[in-house]
């Protein structure tokens, strides 16, 4: 599938400035002593299929009811999960046809 939209510099800075926004506040959850599981794709769509068994976004392979689970049920060890996205300033994760017109 194609990407819908056109991206022009305006979105792409904005896109630029959420992530940088985005990344700080997560931080503060992946640095906390909770225990608070964390599942961050970096993708321009990422909260309208998480749940979805087929299409939805993985980090290193694990899906975000993957993810869920090994927190809730803590089948880490650790109890916590937190996968994040680490992949610079722009949307990496390829479940959403507009990331490689970003980049």
């Amino acid at each position: 599938m194609k990407c819908p939209h056109k991206l022009d510099a305006d979105v792409v800075r904005y896109v630029e400035y959420y992530g940088d926004l985005m990344r700080r506040a997560l931080k503060g959850v992946m640095n906390s002593s909770k225990h608070d599981g964390l599942f961050g794709p970096s993708c321009l769509d990422h909260t309208s299929n998480l749940i979805a068994v087929y299409g939805s976004p993985t980090i290193n392979g694990t899906s975000f009811g993957q993810s869920l689970g090994d927190w809730y049920f803590n089948h880490t060890g650790r109890n916590d999960s937190q996968l994040l996205d680490d992949c610079g300033e722009l949307p990496c994760n390829h479940s959403h046809p507009c990331t490689s017109a970003i980049r």
